[in-house]
């Protein structure tokens, strides 16, 4: 059952037990006796008596059969038998019916909240109709009968499918094994109308829906770390490229990469010294702005780094006198004293030190038979998907994921602009599993709230909201949090500050509390009095089951949502043939 729309205004009851009582026992009284009188007149008929009438009156029925008065024979017991008999095959016919038609779903211990969280009303606004109207008017009545949004699972008292629109931004936080990639990540895939960009930390991405990607439009998998042995791999991006895409504006696009390589290193939370990380961003950005007007390969960045006596990149800087000001940059750098300036150059060294692997150079550098990817290119193709996939540990990549990640979405922005309604012409996907650690972007809190607008569907993925903090701060995670649209929450996780934030916004409910007394003369006397009661505490939110997640959308009251995993959800023969699953 739904809920309402204030769970804390309970309407006044209309009876009490009581009364239910002695409902009950005048329901059986009007039962038993019109069942007398059915069964009599029906023995009548049968007998041939089409004159005699029978006493409807229930009390008049009881008086005669307390008098000895009342007739019953072997004809009215067959009768009654019959009639028993019918209503049972009607009951079981219905019940047997109802489960044929849908199958009643396994109910949890948090199912009975929900008649006190949404309304119909607002269940019925993230439906898959609601849905549609915004997609017909953003695109189109074709598109919207194809693709009316991503589907995210359905209410748990209602059945009704909920569906994130063109507009909406999507954060999920959920533990380990919750089934946030099978029911949330991959549906997304599927779904997704356009080019797809997605993460991971593991190669079942690629497994379950290469097929798919591949029959819509052309795959590219960044795997430097060979988690997936299948897809494309033949290619490669040069992150410099990122620089070079906008001639006058290079200087500030080598400030944004020198941002991504240093923020893993930067304090957060306004902890920590930040001189010597702030420096070698400064560095960086001189760096990678020298090696990306001379075309060199990112990699001559992290020897300049390795060398604080090659002053090559000034030079090169000096040939330039757009960039003098960075030339002079450098130049006090250089020049700082050898301690400090070790320290600094040291950290640079650091922030590019991925670039020492000959597997990751191969994947950011020219090799014959691999062809550049091109953010611009991706983001105009008809349906194309890129993996993004990195593994925590020594040998992550999380840097590159980040800057293919980023490059990708503003060109895609770019080009969303550069249309007369502002919007991609067909949305963007951009689910970013284990988004903490393979999208390292500082600023990522900072931009995502206008990316629905320009038709770039983000869906973040955290294990908790404390990675988030970790990740980008606490004020930064909580502009995400502010930002995204629709927020689904599931179980496995711990975060005191999270259980205790969805606990307030969930809010308390009304309930009555009964009492009973009994007074000298023997009556009883029932009172009733209203208790507000937390509708789920911190810990029923820790502990919540799987296949269940809390979710929050803007302008609505919390709900339960059911997940559906892919592979258990109905898709068309052709889809279901390329994920190899049951159609």
């Amino acid at each position: 059952m739904a809920g309402k729309d204030n769970a804390r205004n309970l309407s006044q009851p209309t009876s009490n037990r009581d009364a239910y009582v002695t409902l009950a026992i005048v329901g059986c009284v009007l039962g038993v006796t019109w069942g007398y009188s059915l069964c009599r007149l029906i023995a009548l008929r049968v007998a041939g008596d089409s004159t005699t009438s029978v006493d409807w009156n229930p009390i008049v029925i009881v008086i005669s059969i307390a008098k000895g008065h009342g007739q019953w024979g072997m004809i009215e017991t067959l009768v009654a038998v019959g009639a028993l008999a019918i209503v049972a095959a009607l009951i079981t016919g219905i019940m047997a019916l109802n489960k044929a038609v849908a199958k009643p779903e396994k109910k949890t211990r948090v199912d009975h909240v929900t008649k006190h969280l949404a309304s119909k009303s607002d269940i019925k606004s993230l439906s898959k109709d609601a849905a549609a109207a915004t997609a017909q008017r953003l695109h189109g009545e074709d598109f919207a009968e194809h693709h009316p949004g991503l589907r995210f699972g359905h209410e748990v008292s209602t059945g009704i499918g909920l569906y994130g629109g063109w507009e909406d931004l999507h954060l999920v936080i959920a533990g380990p094994r919750i089934g946030k990639t099978t029911s949330s990540v991959i549906p997304a895939i599927i779904e997704a109308p356009g080019a797809v960009v997605t993460t991971s930390n593991k190669g079942d991405i690629v497994r379950d829906t290469i097929a798919l990607a591949q029959h819509r439009g052309q795959d590219w998998v960044f795997d430097p770390q060979e988690l997936s042995p299948i897809g494309n791999h033949a290619w490669f991006y040069d992150p410099l490229s990122y620089i070079r895409s906008d001639e006058n504006n290079m200087d500030a696009a080598a400030s944004a990469l020198a941002s991504m390589f240093a923020s893993p290193y930067m304090p957060k939370n306004g902890g920590g010294d930040s001189y010597f990380p702030s420096s070698a961003r400064t560095l960086l950005t001189g760096l990678l702005l020298a090696a990306a007007v001379r075309n060199l390969p990112i990699s001559e960045v992290l020897l300049w780094a390795n060398n604080e006596r090659d002053r090559e990149p000034l030079d090169l800087l000096g040939e330039y006198p757009e960039f003098d000001f960075w030339r002079k940059t450098l130049t006090g750098i250089y020049d700082l004293t050898e301690k400090t300036r070790s320290g600094v150059f040291g950290q640079a060294q650091n922030m590019v030190n991925v670039f020492a692997r000959a597997e990751v150079r191969k994947w950011v550098e020219p090799n014959p038979g691999r062809t550049e990817f091109v953010p611009a290119d991706f983001v105009r193709d008809a349906q194309p998907t890129l993996y993004l996939l990195s593994k925590e540990g020594p040998r992550s990549v999380g840097i590159l994921t980040t800057i293919l990640t980023v490059a990708v979405m503003e060109a895609a922005e770019a080009y969303g602009e550069a249309q007369h309604n502002g919007r991609l012409p067909v949305p963007m996907v951009c689910a970013l599993d284990e988004c903490a650690n393979t999208v390292l972007w500082e600023e990522l809190p900072n931009v995502v709230s206008h990316y629905g607008s320009r038709g770039i569907i983000l869906l973040v993925y955290l294990q908790s909201y404390s990675q988030g903090i970790n990740c980008w701060g606490k004020e930064k995670m909580e502009a995400l949090w502010s930002a995204m649209t629709i927020k689904c929450v599931g179980g496995g996780i711990s975060d005191e500050e999270l259980t205790k934030r969805l606990s307030e916004l969930i809010g308390t409910h009304e309930e009555y509390q009964s009492s009973t007394s009994r007074g000298s003369s023997g009556d009883r006397s029932t009172s009733r009095s209203v208790r507000e009661k937390t509708t789920m505490t911190p810990a029923e939110i820790a502990a919540l089951p799987k296949g269940r997640w809390i979710i929050q959308s803007v302008g609505r009251r919390p709900m339960i949502g059911v997940t559906e995993p892919f592979f258990q959800r109905k898709w068309d023969q052709e889809t279901s043939s390329l994920l190899n699953i049951s159609a």
